[in-house]
């Protein structure tokens, strides 16, 4: 209780009560995940950084679960696209994962196109 109410005077403080209350959130999201990563071995660092960052992400409304799914597990399709591979380099499940990336992200622009000029 006592570290929490620290905390208080430890965030920015604003007249607003909404940017108090981002602040003082703000503020306990660094420090936990400050303490947080004090007991963690630094293999797991990023994977806890990962979560985190999901779990922010979510709660506010700023991540698709198709992006998620996506990120997570790429391309699981076992049809071919029908777009041809514009470079030797690119190897075939990292094109066939960019073509699928390309749908789901679709108000990201045409990547598969910005790659094959």
């Amino acid at each position: 209780s006592s570290g929490i109410n620290a905390e208080y005077g430890r965030s920015l403080p604003d007249s607003l009560l909404n940017k108090r209350l981002k602040n003082i959130i703000d503020t306990l999201t660094q420090n936990i995940y400050a303490y947080a990563c004090t007991g963690l071995f630094e293999i797991h660092k990023l994977l806890f950084s990962f979560q985190m960052t999901i779990k922010i992400l979510q709660a506010k409304n700023d991540l698709r679960p198709e992006d998620l799914d996506f990120f997570v597990k790429g391309n699981i399709s076992l049809e071919k696209s029908a777009r041809k591979k514009p470079h030797a380099w690119i190897p075939d499940q990292g094109w066939e994962d960019l073509v699928k990336f390309s749908e789901v992200a679709s108000d990201e622009g045409d990547i598969c196109g910005m790659v094959e000029r």
